[in-house]
Order: structure tokens, then sequence, then C-alpha cells
């Protein structure tokens, strides 16, 4: 699939800029991005394309956890916002 490639792609540009920053600054940018491909799609079905959004994020969070901590997953320890 040539879009998920792209966005692989993508991703692998912007992981170093936001490398360092702490969650509160990444989420930021984060929701700046989110925010505008949001605007981008007709006002009627942008409920309909943030609840599919939504409805995958768990899985890749998943994924992204084991890419980032090993199988193991997530290191225990208090949790912190």
């Amino acid at each position: 699939m040539v879009e998920a490639k792209t966005a692989a792609e993508l991703v692998e540009r912007i992981k170093p800029l936001l490398a360092g920053e702490g969650p509160g600054v990444q989420g930021a940018v984060l929701l700046d991005l989110v925010s505008i491909w949001l605007a981008c799609h007709h006002p009627d079905i942008r409920g309909d394309v943030f609840r599919e959004w939504l409805r995958v994020l768990p899985s890749m969070t998943k994924i992204s956890e084991k890419m980032l901590f090993g199988e193991e997953g997530f290191p225990t320890g208090e949790a912190k916002p």
C-alpha cells in the first residue's frame, strides 16, 4: 500500500523532531497536526473520520509500545500525567 509506505517514511522523518521533547510538547504538536488533518475533511464527516481514527489507535499503540519497550511492554511504575 503506497499510502502506508509514504506515512511510515514521513513518521521516520518526524521522529527526530519530537525526540527529547517532553510529552506535553509532543502532545501539543500532535494535537495541532490532528486538528489540521481533521479540518481538511468535510464537516459532515469529521465525526465519522475521527471515530474511525480513535478505533484504530489502541491497536497501533500496542504495536508502538512493543517497538519502544520490547515484548514486556511499558515499564511498570507509577503513572504520571
